[in-house]
């Protein structure tokens, strides 16, 4: 179901987008609701705090078989530094226009130097062999 968010305990109310499965978010009661938190600012997952020392079990090892911990909080980790990321991409992108354009101003020199290099390594190549 869609919440405007996640509950906090419960008697809370919840407001929620009702569905032919849900018409009323607030019929269920304990055991059904329990304290929980955002994630992704998409999804509500329990508390694990409050529950019980079996419940802690089985959601250690749902989480921990399904990666959810360690993708989870990549993705959070991205959608907290979204702007460093978008710095990254505009620096990227200045550096190599600069790259390119020094490229293209000095293509004549780097051709003729891998050229004489290609030569000259072929030659000490032809030495080395022949003394070995």
């Amino acid at each position: 179901m869609c919440v405007k968010s996640c509950p906090r305990n419960d008697t809370a109310d919840i407001e929620c987008v009702n569905t032919n499965s849900t018409p009323d978010c607030n019929k269920f009661k304990a055991p059904f609701r329990y304290d929980s938190t955002l994630i992704f600012k998409k999804a509500c997952l329990p508390s694990l705090k409050d529950l019980s020392p079996q419940l802690q079990e089985k959601y250690q090892a749902i989480v921990g078989s399904l990666g959810i911990d360690n993708i989870g909080q990549g993705i959070q980790d991205i959608m907290e530094s979204w702007e460093i990321y978008l710095i990254a991409l505009f620096t990227t992108f200045i550096v190599t226009l600069i790259y390119l354009f020094m490229v293209k101003q000095c293509a004549g020199v780097i051709v003729w130097l891998s050229i004489f290099v290609g030569i000259g390594g072929l030659i000490g190549g032809g030495f080395y062999l022949n003394d070995y």
